[in-house]
């Protein structure tokens, strides 16, 4: 299964080095810690943000197909892996 992020799904412009760009106006959030994390090439890191997309991607299959005790177990099995990565990240 493939998640489509139309329509604002682009090739990378590989001419820009946008590392640094966020909002001026707020502090760098959860993404922008993990984007750098995983820029720098932290292995745990690459771990955790594989094993979140699997609980995304099984999340969206269930709610497609309207299984709710899937559903339930992906997202705490997510739940799970964000708040032991919060903790100690």
């Amino acid at each position: 299964m493939t998640i489509a992020f139309a329509p604002f799904a682009h090739e990378p412009d590989e001419a820009r080095d946008d590392d640094d760009e966020h909002g001026e106006d707020r502090g760098l959030d959860f993404l922008d810690e993990t984007y750098r994390a995983l820029r720098d090439g932290d292995e745990p890191s690459i771990h955790f943000v594989q094993y979140l997309a699997r609980c995304f991607q099984e999340m969206a299959s269930a709610a497609a197909a309207g299984n709710k005790r899937a559903l339930k177990h992906w997202y705490q099995l997510g739940r799970k892996l964000v708040d032991e990565e919060t903790d100690h990240g």
